[in-house]
């Protein structure tokens, strides 16, 4: 007969610790945003300091655009050390500049990427700072990992999550992230591929599907979101716009709320699932050139787009707010 003591009760607590932790599967949608990814990294570093580890390590990730890069450094560590994946986030985004991301072409800068490349600025610095990113990784794909980007010869979203590879996953985040005329176009897999922005700046259907592909039911998946600006189209008096100003403001109302009825069918048609936390914006990222161009790698500005992820997050956690 099993005499019960404080050791027992200890072993039969801990066995069922591992059973309900891997009963579930956790995933996480990273959308795109460009340099408004700092945002992204605070936001997980308030996921480590209040949140029990378990409740982050995901066995999925999904990310578009900016939101792939982001993912890269959960995709190659292992489960379990995603402490040293929001350090790589974390150092990663309060360090780098400009000079990281991009650079002017040589010998005709603007000019010679306008008439004569595929984007007006050279994105290779961002190459290399993949490879150095990857490089305090294990530089193996750890779990699974879903990339949006546009397939620009057929026009279609593709989700490049079923034959990435160690060798290719780098490359698929460059082609992820090669926003369409400010970047060169990426070739992945012999075809053409440009920033998954095009169509969709947040991919919640590829971590359901993932999921499920481990042998998940719906009731069992638990989906996080990672947002990179509102839900809610900020009020403005338009009254002052230019044109300009007008059709940009006009773009904003139709990526904002694309991007909210594509939540809404997600969780249509997907009811069973946990849509847990939503971290969104609860103001404009600092980091935006005129108010809606992201790519201000400013330190400065960084720090505070990181800050906002952060107590943004906070809120969420401590407000238990959950996806709408």
């Amino acid at each position: 007969m099993i005499k019960i003591t404080s050791d027992v009760i200890i072993f039969i607590f801990f066995l069922w610790k591992v059973f309900a932790d891997t009963d579930k599967c956790k995933a996480m949608s990273f959308e795109g945003g460009a340099s408004k990814g700092a945002y992204q990294a605070g936001a997980l570093q308030a996921f480590q300091d209040f949140l029990d580890p378990k409740e982050y390590s995901y066995q999925v990730v999904a990310g578009v655009s900016v939101g792939s890069l982001n993912a890269l450094s959960f995709g190659l560590m292992q489960m379990g050390n995603e402490s040293s994946s929001i350090k790589l986030l974390r150092d990663t985004w309060l360090s780098i500049t400009v000079k990281d991301v991009f650079i002017n072409w040589k010998d005709g800068g603007i000019i010679k990427g306008l008439l004569f490349e595929s984007g007006i600025f050279d994105s290779s610095p961002e190459r290399e700072l993949i490879a150095n990113a990857t490089k305090q990784t294990t530089g193996h794909i750890t779990r699974k990992v879903s990339y949006g980007t546009t397939d620009m010869d057929e026009g279609k979203f593709y989700s490049a999550n079923d034959i990435m590879t160690d060798n290719t996953i780098s490359q698929w985040a460059m082609c992820s992230s090669a926003i369409p005329l400010i970047f060169p176009y990426q070739i992945c897999n012999n075809k053409i591929y440009s920033d998954g922005q095009t169509l969709i700046s947040l991919d919640v259907f590829s971590p359901i599907e993932l999921c499920q592909e481990l042998g998940y039911s719906d009731e069992n998946i638990i989906v996080d979101v990672l947002s990179l600006s509102m839900f809610k189209v900020p009020y403005i008096n338009t009254t002052k716009l230019t044109s300009i100003e007008m059709v940009w403001r006009a773009i904003s109302i139709h990526l904002v709320n694309k991007k909210r009825f594509a939540l809404q069918d997600a969780k249509r048609y997907h009811p069973l699932v946990n849509w847990r936390y939503l971290v969104e914006p609860s103001r404009i990222p600092p980091d935006e050139i005129l108010g809606f161009i992201p790519l201000d790698f400013n330190p400065k500005k960084l720090k505070e787009t990181f800050d906002l992820g952060y107590n943004d997050t906070v809120n969420v956690i401590k407000n238990k707010t959950r996806v709408n």
